[in-house]
């Protein structure tokens, strides 16, 4: 059995990640064509990730869309979401602001699927599984 190259896999999911963003991020141009909103599309965002969410679009009529953007290269229906990304969204909500989380699946095909999760903190057919534990000596 080969063993894992871990740094391959990571930046074959960082590139997994950039394709995502740009495929959404021309969802978004297209979708604002024709209105003031096209150029304000920003995914300057996605570089600092204490941001929680890469994109910042609008809707047709000028309501700021934060989007967090996930995607994968496969079908399968799991991603992974930071709790810093989490609590983005839940003070978005609070504060009466857009946070959607846009699934792309199958990035690499020709045909990719997006699927729009308007309120990730809302239990949507999805189920949260925590998966990692900081670990601190005291």
């Amino acid at each position: 059995m080969k063993p894992i190259d871990y740094l391959t896999l990571h930046k074959f999911q960082i590139e997994i990640g950039k394709l995502g963003e740009a495929y959404v991020y021309e969802h978004e141009c297209l979708k604002l064509k024709g209105t003031p909103f096209m150029i304000k599309v920003d995914d300057t965002i996605a570089t600092n990730p204490l941001n929680g969410y890469d994109i910042l679009s609008y809707t047709r009529d000028g309501k700021p869309l934060h989007i967090e953007v996930k995607a994968t290269s496969g079908t399968e229906d799991t991603f992974y979401l930071s709790k810093n990304e989490y609590q983005t969204a839940e003070r978005m909500k609070v504060h009466g602001l857009e946070y959607i989380v846009y699934f792309v699946k199958r990035v690499l095909s020709d045909n990719p699927e997006l699927v729009e999760i308007k309120d990730i903190t809302v239990n949507q057919g999805y189920s949260f599984e925590e998966v990692g534990w900081k670990v601190t000596k005291i």
